[in-house]
């Protein structure tokens, strides 16, 4: 053969193999820098702990305005959710393996699991945002506009607005002279919602007759008992038992004609109370989300004041009204923002 021949194809070998490293190297080169480039801004992990299914509505709404704000989750942020299911037990132990877990943020939502996170989180101090906590003397905040330590959060202020319901329940049935309340004796609030009961109470000169109920049983319990008094009104608590069994609460006493208040916004109202005033469990979590940036975004968040949830909104039932033979003077009714008919 042509040695010019064998001369040229041998360049062409050449030149070819030279053009594939060429490949291989850009490539590789490629491939590392996406690597690199992918682990310099991985997903921020948002790890959620609630008390109970009631505040699942909370997470949608801290998800919703997260990704309004450009979180998009599985991108920008991954969300680990943990429900205990009203166990105040496990509640202690998911809070331990969140600390253990050390996501970037963890949002309790309601004042048990926000308990359960500060004790758990007393030596880790990782970033906390809580939402919808009504009770803040339970989390030791004296300053809510300087909370201090490493946490701070959205509250609902359910235990002032547990007085304004004793109000709202007042007015509706102006005849009324005493109010029953299923109080739960093992809640981390049980003193301080009694105590805001009371005193709304006499201050309208009234009292507040207490049952005591922490399980289905004595919540049944309490119930029959409630419909034998027969007093002039009832109202709720922000509590799981109060809120799991609202349906068998309602018949009991829609049976008994007692009137009603209710503050759950995901039930109330629409479930068969006659009232319902409170915040939307969905607009706190929505306004929380502000807040859970902040974090993400390094604030220290003991020098972030506390905010307070929009609110509240009030609904009403006529059905229920009909069905318990009380006709709700104008003032109740032009408050309403959705009436049940």
């Amino acid at each position: 053969m042509d040695n010019k021949i064998v001369s040229d194809h041998m360049n062409i070998s050449v030149k070819k193999g030279a053009i594939f490293l060429v490949l291989v190297f850009v490539a590789v080169g490629f491939y590392v820098y996406s690597v690199k480039n992918m682990n310099a801004n991985p997903p921020k992990i948002v790890s959620i702990l609630t008390a109970s299914d009631l505040q699942l509505s909370a997470a949608d709404g801290i998800k919703n305005g997260m990704e309004e704000a450009g979180f998009r989750e599985g991108k920008e942020v991954i969300y680990e959710i943990r429900n205990p299911k009203g166990d105040k037990e496990l509640v202690a132990k998911m809070a331990r393996d969140i600390i253990n877990s050390r996501p970037d943020v963890i949002v309790p939502i309601s004042t048990t699991a926000a308990v359960a996170i500060r004790d758990a989180n007393n030596i880790a101090q990782l970033p906390v945002v809580f939402v919808d906590v009504g009770n803040l003397k339970q989390l030791g905040i004296v300053d809510v506009k300087k909370p201090g330590g490493s946490m701070t959060g959205l509250t609902s202020n359910s235990l002032a607005m547990g007085g304004k319901r004793v109000e709202m329940l007042k007015e509706a049935v102006p005849w009324a002279q005493n109010f029953a309340v299923v109080f739960n004796p093992n809640s981390v609030n049980y003193e301080d919602i009694r105590k805001v009961y009371d005193d709304a109470a006499k201050m309208l000169g009234m009292k507040i007759t207490p049952y005591n109920a922490s399980s289905e049983a004595e919540l049944k319990t309490a119930l029959d008992r409630i419909a034998k008094d027969q007093p002039d009104g009832f109202l709720t608590i922000p509590d799981m038992i109060t809120s799991e069994y609202a349906t068998t609460i309602v018949k009991v006493l829609t049976e008994a004609k007692i009137p009603s208040i209710d503050f759950n916004t995901e039930k109330g109202a629409k479930e068969g109370y006659l009232i319902m005033l409170g915040v939307t469990r969905f607009s706190m979590g929505k306004e929380g989300a502000r807040l859970i940036i902040k974090a993400l975004k390094g604030e220290k968040l003991g020098d972030v004041p506390i905010e307070y949830a929009v609110g509240p909104t009030i609904e009403i039932n006529l059905k229920t009204a009909e069905a318990i033979g009380v006709e709700l003077p104008d003032s109740v009714l032009n408050k309403a923002a959705v009436i049940y008919k």
